[in-house]
């Protein structure tokens, strides 16, 4: 029989929200037109200021010893790798800007850049669920898209595993879940709408 807190850490691994924001954004790029080679670059630049880029500085820090795991369970150690992501994410969305990227790509850039600062300043003072906002935005996407209901189910799953894991507590995943889902909706919903 599994154990419960092997499939826990098992899911928290593979629903990484950085593994996850990489696949949503290829997704989302199959919504897009116009010249297949525009199309690659605009979600290489987005995969490498989103995903590529913040987890490489995550694992240079866990490699120095100024981190000790990949989830960062330290609140303010979460700060800095936050900063980073956030600044990244926002670079990421001027060149996509200049570069007239597909609209879907370029909301879901914002979005995500967006998240990242709230969550930056959430952490300064409080930790939130990190894989709960992650997840339930990248659910907000699919749910946007595709209208696909489904997307609640690894959403729901990562924060059931956050829970058994004692990585967060209730109010840690619902705040996570509610800022992720929350931003995205408005911000990759208005965007997609206007």
């Amino acid at each position: 029989m599994l154990d419960k807190e092997k499939f826990a850490l098992c899911v928290s691994r593979v629903l990484n929200p950085v593994f996850v924001m990489g696949i949503v954004i290829v997704l989302v790029s199959f919504e897009a037109s116009g010249s297949g080679a525009w199309i690659v670059l605009c979600v290489l630049i987005a995969l490498f200021f989103t995903v590529f880029a913040p987890w490489g500085v995550v694992l240079y820090m866990r490699r120095r010893g100024e981190i000790s795991e990949l989830f960062i369970p330290k609140r303010r150690d979460r700060l800095r790798p936050l900063f980073f992501f956030s600044a990244s994410s926002w670079m990421g969305v001027g060149i996509l800007y200049f570069l007239h990227s597909p609209p879907a790509l370029y909301a879901l850039m914002v979005c995500v850049a967006a998240q990242g600062t709230i969550a930056l300043f959430i952490t300064m003072q409080w930790k939130i669920s990190l894989h709960a906002m992650g997840l339930w935005a990248a659910c907000g996407v699919v749910i946007a898209l595709y209208g696909s209901w489904w997307a609640v189910v690894p959403a729901g799953l990562v924060s059931w595993a956050r829970l058994a894991l004692q990585a967060h507590s209730i109010s840690q995943i619902l705040v996570g879940s509610i800022v992720g889902a929350g931003v995205t909706f408005l911000i990759f919903g208005y965007m997609l709408n206007t």
